[in-house]
């Protein structure tokens, strides 16, 4: 019985850790998409390009600006 434990022990551990690496692999790959898009949007945004801006932007999207604008 003691073998059983260690060895559902370790196989418990084992699946643990590759379940943690995996999504660990998957939120980096999110992050870079991220990141790129957030990259192109102020790329456009500081060089005024509306149209870009607008395609990356939801359709229903409002702005507010400091003056409470929308």
């Amino acid at each position: 019985m003691r073998r059983f434990a260690k060895f559902a022990f370790t196989a418990v551990m084992m699946l643990l850790a590759a379940i943690a690496l995996r999504v660990d692999g998957l939120a980096a790959g999110e992050d870079q998409a991220a990141l790129q898009a957030d990259r192109e949007f102020v790329r456009a945004a500081v060089k005024g390009d509306q149209d870009a801006v607008g395609k990356l932007l939801d359709a229903e999207f409002t702005w507010t600006d400091a003056q409470g604008k929308t």
